[in-house]
């Protein structure tokens, strides 16, 4: 994809006439290779990362954990709920998942400033969004501490700095200010979203009209309460999902007894299970080749944008271990459609490849011809993008 300058049905003479005559050259080609598919069809493979990166574990299950016939589910949406709903019955009866999810409530009532009876559908969210997240980035999630504690006691403390303003906000305070207090402490006698904080905060000094005094003691408060609100800002930055890491990793332990139990891993885990037989060292690129009865040497992979850095680093070994064999690899993709970020694609994977695989003579090229789109829209992609 890129740029393209005929659009459909708008081919010049003088290409049609190269077509032409390129066509009995091109048909000759075009057969040959297709004969020479159909009677080496047992060496052609055509799949999805996630697919083969299923057969490899089927190879090597037993090193990462795995039974040789577990079973591959898609959707791992009814683990996850059973997961935090046997969280949340074990509350009754169990301190620690008492006060973990205490937390999380704290966290949704107060911190968040969610409101709702039922909140167990958000934390469902919350544990998907970090299973996917962790199995696209590979990573675990760091806490910052105790954060969340900190952060509600601040919370508190600003309130209590506010409440004594609404009663001695001189005469000549700003309106607007005036009115937002009044308003927050009606509203708020516990917890607060920053975004609720009126942005005449940002003043250095008490907002009232040139010329007022505003005295001593509503300025100390006015500093101090500025000073709280900057350390609110700060720890929500640093540890205000701490209650959802702390959720996540118990989810995590209990999902992990049931997968187990049951010899199931999820689509997502695929590429984080591989990876670790060759972070940990447990398989060489021979044995996999042995255990998967093949030897790949030419490898072809399309819509690489959505590629991620994991899939890639699975894949990686084994793409080296043929280029330095003679074999290749070709790779094609659109990297402006990376921006969509699908799966944790990233455009920047295009160029680190160049740069990883630059030993092998890496050769770089431009498709300029597009036969989807008419050229108003190529003209102005091509625009866009080279401003």
């Amino acid at each position: 994809s890129g740029g393209g300058h005929e659009p459909d049905g708008e081919i010049s003479a003088r290409m049609r006439g190269r077509n032409i005559a390129a066509k009995p050259e091109a048909a000759r080609t075009a057969h040959r290779l297709m004969e020479e598919l159909i009677r080496q069809y047992h060496f052609f493979q055509v799949q999805t990362i996630d697919s083969f990166m299923n057969a490899l574990l089927s190879g090597c299950a037993f090193k990462v954990g795995l039974s040789a016939r577990f079973k591959l589910r898609r959707n791992s949406s009814d683990y996850l709920e059973l997961a935090l709903d046997e969280i949340i019955a074990a509350s009754g009866r169990d301190a620690a998942s008492r006060r973990l999810l205490t937390g999380m409530v704290r966290q949704y009532l107060f911190l968040e400033n969610r409101t709702g009876w039922f909140p167990k559908k958000d934390f469902l969210a919350v544990l998907k969004v970090l299973f996917a997240h962790q199995n696209i980035y590979q990573k675990g999630f760091i806490k910052y501490g105790d954060g969340a504690q900190d952060l509600f006691a601040m919370k508190q403390k600003f309130i209590a700095l506010v409440e004594p303003m609404r009663h001695s906000a001189p005469e000549g305070t700003h309106n607007q200010f005036r009115g937002w207090l009044e308003d927050f402490c009606t509203r708020h006698t516990v917890g607060f979203d920053v975004d609720d904080v009126s942005t005449l905060w940002t003043r250095d000094d008490f907002p009232v009209t040139k010329g007022k005094d505003v005295g001593p003691r509503l300025q100390r408060l006015w500093d101090e309460a500025r000073w709280c609100l900057q350390a609110i800002v700060r720890l929500e930055a640093y540890g205000i999902f701490d209650a959802h890491i702390d959720l996540f990793d118990r989810a995590m332990g209990v999902l992990k007894t049931h997968q187990v139990k049951d010899d199931v891993l999820f689509l997502e885990q695929l590429n984080s299970k591989a990876r670790a037989l060759f972070d940990d060292g447990l398989v060489t690129v021979e044995e996999l080749y042995y255990r998967l009865a093949a030897r790949f040497r030419h490898y072809l992979i399309d819509e690489f944008q959505d590629t991620n850095s994991g899939q890639w680093a699975n894949l990686s070994m084994m793409v080296e271990e043929a280029l330095s064999t003679g074999g290749t690899l070709f790779y094609v993709g659109d990297k402006k459609q990376a921006i969509y970020g699908f799966r944790g694609g990233k455009s920047e994977l295009f160029d680190r490849l160049q740069d990883d695989l630059s030993p092998f003579n890496v050769v770089l090229e431009t498709l300029t011809g597009n036969y989807r789109s008419h050229r108003h829209i190529v003209d102005f992609n091509n625009r866009i993008f080279a401003v």
